[in-house]
């Protein structure tokens, strides 16, 4: 059981180097986090640090966590964004300038809220530790993203008062 457990936190590991810096490196393209993350590496033409970056947190957070904690977090960060992905349906079913869905199932909405009830239910099963633990990750990333926005909205407004123009 110890070794399917151990496989399973290793393939999640792994998933996650391979597509967290793709989101650090997409949001900071947008402007949306610092540009030092969208850098390109130019012989292999990767994000390498965003890379870096993710690989350092997720190590860090790896060795700093048993395996059973590790295990319940992950699943913990996979519920809340599964449950926002099933928030979103609704909304951009019902969105006049979005792409046509590729699959469209029928009572769609109707799955997708009780896919969000199902999870809240599988959320009440985790420890007030483990749901503090994600409350505090979940409240970092948001005060980084919003305080970052925050920021380069200042940067852009100095550099426009900063341009000679027309007077």
């Amino acid at each position: 059981m110890a070794a399917v457990a151990i496989i399973s936190v290793l393939g999640n590991l792994n998933v996650n180097l391979l597509s967290s810096p793709r989101i650090l490196f997409a949001m900071s393209s947008r402007g949306d986090l610092p540009k030092l993350l969208s850098h390109v590496h130019q012989r292999f033409r990767t994000p390498h640090i965003a890379i870096v970056a993710t690989a350092a947190l997720i190590l860090v957070l790896t060795l700093s966590s048993s395996l059973i904690y590790a295990l319940t977090v992950s699943t913990i960060a996979r519920l809340l964004a599964y449950a926002a992905t099933c928030a979103a349906l609704p909304r951009l079913r019902h969105k006049k300038d979005a792409p046509d869905a590729l699959v469209k199932i029928p009572g769609g909405t109707v799955i997708s809220v009780l896919a969000i009830l199902l999870s809240i239910w599988l959320l009440t099963n985790s420890t007030r530790i483990e749901a503090r633990d994600s409350a505090i990750a979940v409240a970092a990333g948001i005060a980084i993203y919003f305080g970052y926005r925050i920021i380069a909205k200042q940067n852009r407004e100095r550099s426009a008062a900063e341009r000679p123009g027309p007077r």
